[in-house]
C-alpha cells in the first residue's frame, strides 16, 4: 500500500499520514523532513530528490505527506495507491494553525488563508484529481474525514 497525503495548510496532513502509518504498519515520510534541514532551511533541490528517491526504493509500503509539487509530485503520485487531497475551508486552517501553533504572524496568516491556496496549487490538485480518478480520495471538511476513518476502522478521535 503506497498512499499520498495532500492538501492545504494546516489540514492535519501529518497527523492523517500517522494513523495510517499505525494502522497498516506503514513507514512515514514527512516531505518537509526532505525538503528542509534540521535548522529550517531550504536543502538544494538536487539533495531532496536524492532523499525521497532513497525512500521510494528502500520502502515497498509507505504513506507520504506534503504537497511539495517541485520535488517529484508527480512521480509520487503515479507510484500511489491512494491520494488523499484534504481541501478543508479557509476558516478550518486558520482554527487548526491557531490551535497548533504559537507563532501568528500576520505574513503566515496571509500565506494561510490566500498565498497558499493560490490558482497554481488548486490546478496542480485538480490536474492529480483528474488524472488519477481511480485513487483519489477528495476530503473537504472534518465530518469527511471522521466518515472516512471510521469506513477504515480507524478512530477518528485519534486525529484530533
Amino acid at each position: 500500500m503506497k498512499i499520498m497525503i495532500i492538501g492545504y495548510a494546516s489540514t492535519g496532513k501529518a497527523k492523517l499520514a500517522s494513523l495510517f502509518s499505525d494502522k497498516y504498519q506503514l513507514t512515514q515520510l514527512n516531505m518537509e523532513d526532505i525538503i528542509y534541514d534540521e535548522n529550517r532551511v531550504k536543502q538544494p533541490k538536487k539533495l531532496s530528490y536524492q532523499q525521497l528517491n532513497r525512500f521510494l526504493r528502500k520502502n515497498e509500503n509507505w504513506v507520504i505527506n506534503g504537497n511539495y509539487s517541485s520535488c517529484q509530485f508527480l512521480e509520487r503520485a503515479e507510484q500511489a495507491s491512494l491520494i488523499i487531497v484534504l481541501k478543508f475551508n479557509r476558516f478550518t486552517c486558520l482554527k487548526n494553525a491557531y490551535q497548533a501553533r504559537k507563532t501568528k504572524n500576520q505574513g503566515w496568516m496571509k500565506w494561510l488563508l490566500y498565498s497558499g491556496r493560490n490558482k497554481y496549487r488548486q490546478q496542480k490538485f485538480n490536474h492529480l484529481i483528474k488524472r488519477h480518478p481511480d485513487k483519489v480520495c477528495v476530503i473537504k471538511n472534518q465530518k469527511q474525514l471522521d466518515d472516512y476513518l471510521l469506513k477504515l476502522g480507524i478512530s477518528p478521535q485519534n486525529n484530533k
